[in-house]
């Protein structure tokens, strides 16, 4: 078993997962869904969110709870070292 095959909206999807989270430790899905909407000006689907999630959970970068939605703590530790807001810091 390789490497997961990620699509582009799973992309869209962890991205507007982490900007959903940036201030609190879960999204709701309309939070999920609006935030996602602001990322790429378009609404993701029922299909993108399902998949995307298939392939986000099992590679540890996406949680899934009764809570809501979050991002893995290694690409949360990731996107806050390296995301634009931290780069633009240093």
């Amino acid at each position: 078993m390789g490497a997961p095959n990620f699509l582009a909206s799973d992309s869209w999807l962890l991205v507007a997962l982490l900007q959903a989270t940036r201030d609190k430790e879960f999204a709701s899905l309309p939070e999920l869904i609006a935030v996602a909407d602001g990322v790429n000006q378009a609404v993701i689907t029922r299909g993108e969110l399902e998949t995307g999630f298939a392939r986000l959970v099992p590679a540890g970068l996406a949680l899934c709870s009764k809570d809501g939605y979050a991002p893995g703590a290694a690409i949360k530790k990731w996107w806050a070292e390296n995301s634009g807001y931290a780069c633009r810091s240093r």
